[in-house]
């Protein structure tokens, strides 16, 4: 065990005179991907001075600890903010590579904003989604839906995988008390959209999933939706924050339209990690 680590059944903490992170499985995406996945986050460089090879021996070292290495294939993610440049260099030159930008927009709750989206709040209906059946159908109906994300483009998830994990992200959004899968109708019951929302302890909401029904084609629909959801959700916490793929154009628009401001933009990376490569520099 690397000096200074510190571990339980699902995760791996280090803290040394060298970078402190901690790695923590992942069973959404393991189940998903059929392999041990795992998120590093909490990376900090202490010492800008050790190798990049001794970094991937301690990491490695955490893969191996947390079981991966008897499936003989798994898969390590991290995001960090773009401004983060050091950081980034160094997990690079460590092997993990470059999948997504996405960006983080916020919006506070304020008087003038809800005065301006109240207009929207007649023209959808918010419906919590809580029966099972009506849950499995908006996730298989919406699993293709996301042609956008880190995992296109990369030869080893395919394309089937990638709507199985947006259809098991969906699923998944009942099994914490404070995740909850919103379905957007309108005035006659036909489901619009879906928000995936997480509640946080101190009133922020996330939008963890959104996506708008691709079966519909109504002008400015998006929009519309959007404006409702944000009208919706100040109503319940104090601010909204959410990510998108910076290559959707068009939620940059939405976006700002509605009032949010842009954080600093985060890349998504990952490593995949082999068998053959356990215990290598």
């Amino acid at each position: 065990m690397p000096q200074g680590a510190e571990s339980d059944v699902n995760s791996v903490s280090v803290t040394n005179d060298f970078l402190q992170f901690t790695l923590s499985a992942n069973p959404i995406e393991s189940s998903v991907l059929g392999i041990s996945v795992f998120d590093l986050t909490d990376f900090s460089l202490f010492d800008p001075a050790i190798s990049s090879t001794e970094a991937w021996k301690q990491i490695e070292h955490g893969v191996i600890q947390l079981g991966a290495h008897a499936q003989g294939m798994a898969l390590v993610q991290c995001r960090h903010r773009v401004d983060q440049k050091l950081t980034l260099e160094f997990l690079q030159d460590v092997g993990f590579q470059f999948r997504e930008l996405t960006q983080h927009p916020v919006l506070l709750r304020d008087a003038s904003v809800k005065r301006s989206l109240s207009e929207f709040g007649s023209l959808f209906e918010y419906q919590e989604v809580q029966d099972q059946a009506q849950l499995n159908s908006l996730a298989t109906g919406y699993m293709n839906s996301f042609g956008i994300g880190r995992f296109q483009g990369d030869s080893k998830v395919s394309h089937e995988t990638i709507a199985r994990r947006f259809r098991s992200w969906i699923l998944s959004s009942q099994q914490s008390k404070n995740r909850k899968l919103i379905s957007i109708n309108d005035l006659f019951g036909n489901n619009v959209g879906i928000f995936l929302l997480r509640l946080e302890n101190d009133g922020r909401i996330f939008w963890e999933l959104t996506a708008i029904n691709n079966a519909l084609t109504s002008q400015g629909l998006a929009k519309k939706v959007f404006a409702f959801m944000t009208h919706r959700s100040l109503q319940i916490g104090h601010s909204i924050e959410t990510n998108f793929s910076s290559e959707n154009v068009k939620l940059f628009k939405i976006y700002l339209d509605l009032g949010f401001s842009l954080g600093t933009p985060s890349l998504a990376m990952h490593r995949w990690f082999y068998q053959r490569n356990y215990g290598e520099s």
